[in-house]
Order: C-alpha cells, then sequence, then structure tokens
C-alpha cells in the first residue's frame, strides 16, 4: 500500500520545495513523457536540453512540475525517517533508497539515436489521437 511522501526538492545546491506526493517523475525529452504529461507535466521536444520534476498527485495547490537544464544536479531527500522509499524506473523497481536521498544527474556517456524524419508532432498527434488543421492524424 503506498502512502503520500514528503520529499524534499534541491537543485544545484538551492532548495526548491517541499513536495507532498505520492511521489515524483523524472523525465528527460526521450524518457518518461507519457508518465509526466499524464501526471500533469509539459511535453519536451526530444531536442531540448531539460529535464522536468513532476509531483504525482501533489498535496498542494502550489506544486507544480518544474523543467531544468539538464546539466543541474538534482538531490531528493525523503522526509521521511520511519518508512523506506525505493525508486522505479520505467515502471520497474530499480533500487532502495539509501540514507533517504539520492542524486540525480546527466551521464556523462552519451547515445546516437537515427532519426528517419522530422514528425515528432505528428507522431505525438497520433499517439494522441489529436487533428492537425482540418485533417485527423
Amino acid at each position: 500500500v503506498s502512502e503520500v511522501i514528503k520529499l524534499k526538492i534541491e537543485l544545484n545546491g538551492e532548495r526548491i520545495d517541499n513536495f507532498y506526493a505520492d511521489g515524483i517523475v523524472i523525465s528527460t525529452p526521450t524518457g518518461s513523457t507519457a508518465y509526466s504529461l499524464s501526471a500533469g507535466g509539459a511535453i519536451l521536444t526530444p531536442d531540448t536540453n531539460a529535464f522536468i520534476i513532476t509531483p504525482i498527485c501533489s498535496h498542494s495547490f502550489l506544486s507544480r512540475p518544474i523543467v531544468y537544464n539538464d546539466n543541474g544536479i538534482l538531490k531528493i531527500t525523503s522526509l521521511e525517517t520511519d518508512r523506506n522509499s525505493a525508486v522505479f524506473a520505467d515502471g520497474k523497481y530499480f533500487s532502495d533508497v539509501d540514507d533517504n536521498e539520492i542524486i540525480i544527474e546527466k551521464s556523462k556517456k552519451t547515445l546516437k539515436l537515427i532519426k528517419f524524419k522530422k514528425e515528432f508532432f505528428n507522431k505525438l498527434c497520433k499517439k494522441f489521437n489529436r487533428v492537425i488543421g482540418d485533417e485527423k492524424i
């Protein structure tokens, strides 16, 4: 059974906020976008050098997704001292959180992707069954 968790979020050593939520999604332009979007986050185009912090079912009127430069160092600290936290990646258990905190930063390794056509928005519209102009995609 999951419960609301209280998380302190810091970016480059500066406290952003405390989130009371079911969890948070950290997404990239090409990963976890659908989950972030369903939790109220934005869509980033694949050429954007940024990440998004999106609270999941936040218990605050002021809790909003935050877009930050992908060179930033994000620190997430669980303020729950009486229970453990875990990290999930792509819907699968990844790891328990040691010392109640995790650090997230961009890898120094790169991956080259093959792009066949510049049809990001057409693909996006197809996935969401949307219409562009008078034409259903």
